[in-house]
C-alpha cells in the first residue's frame, strides 16, 4: 500500500510542474498568470510566444505529464484503483500545483493525455477531429467547445463500450476541470460589474468571467 500511496503522491507531483510558468519566467522573466487569460497553460503562453512554443509545451503537458504515467501504471501495478486514482491526481496537479500556490491551469492537455494513456482512440478522434473542426469551422474561441467535449466524453466512453471505470475516471476528470474553471486562479469577482450567477455561467461556458474574449484578453491583471 505504500508503494501505491507514494505513485499517487507523484503522480500529483508531476501534474503541479508548472511548464508554462517555467517558460515564461526562463525565456521572458515574466509570470505567465500576469498576463492575458491568466491561466497557466500553453494556450495562455500562446500568446506571448506563438504557436511553435504553445504547440510544444502543450505536447508536454499532454504527453509526458498525462500519457507517460498512465501507461506506465497500467503495465507496472495495473489495479484498477491505483489507476483512476494516479489518473486524477495528474489532473488535480496541472489545476491546482503545488509549485503556484495552488493556481494553475485548466486541465485540458493533461486530461487528453489520460485519455491517449487508456486507448480510448475513438473517444479522442471524435472529440479533436470532429468537435474541433467544427469548433474551428463556426468559431477561433474553442473555449466553449471545449467544455462541450468535457460533457461528450464521459457518453463516449459509454457509446463505445470502455470498462465502467474508465466512464467514471472521466465523468471526474470532467468535473475536475469545470471545478478550476468556476474557481480560476481565486480571482475576485467583481460583483460592482458583474452579477455572480452571470459570470459563473460564463465561466463555466466560456473559461472566463464575460463572453467577450478580447475584453477578457484586454484587462489589467494584477502585479
Amino acid at each position: 500500500m505504500f508503494i501505491e500511496i507514494a505513485l499517487v503522491a507523484c503522480a500529483f507531483i508531476i501534474g503541479s510542474i508548472p511548464t508554462s510558468y517555467i517558460v515564461g519566467q526562463l525565456l521572458y522573466g515574466i509570470d505567465i498568470r500576469r498576463y492575458g487569460s491568466g491561466n497557466v497553460g500553453s494556450s495562455n503562453i500562446m500568446q506571448i510566444s506563438g504557436k511553435k512554443l504553445g504547440l510544444a509545451i502543450g505536447i508536454f503537458d499532454t504527453f509526458v505529464k498525462g500519457t507517460i504515467p498512465i501507461i506506465l501504471v497500467r503495465y507496472l501495478y495495473p489495479e484498477p484503483w491505483l489507476i483512476f486514482a494516479m489518473a486524477v491526481a495528474l489532473v488535480v496537479g496541472h489545476n491546482w500545483s503545488i509549485f503556484l500556490k495552488f493556481t494553475g491551469g485548466r486541465g485540458v492537455a493533461t486530461t487528453i493525455g489520460v485519455v491517449f494513456g487508456l486507448f480510448m482512440w475513438k473517444e479522442i478522434l471524435l472529440l479533436t477531429v470532429v468537435m474541433g473542426g467544427i469548433g474551428k469551422i463556426l468559431s477561433k474561441d474553442m473555449s466553449a467547445w471545449t467544455f462541450c467535449a468535457m460533457i461528450l466524453l464521459p457518453l463516449l466512453g459509454l457509446l463505445f463500450n470502455q470498462p465502467i471505470g474508465y466512464v467514471y475516471l472521466t465523468i471526474v476528470m470532467s468535473s475536475v476541470m469545470i471545478l478550476k474553471r468556476l474557481t480560476g486562479n481565486f480571482e475576485k469577482i467583481d460583483t460592482q460589474k458583474y452579477s455572480l450567477s452571470k459570470v459563473l455561467f460564463c465561466r463555466i461556458i466560456w473559461d472566463r468571467d464575460v463572453p467577450d474574449r478580447q475584453t477578457w484578453m484586454r484587462r489589467k491583471l494584477g502585479n
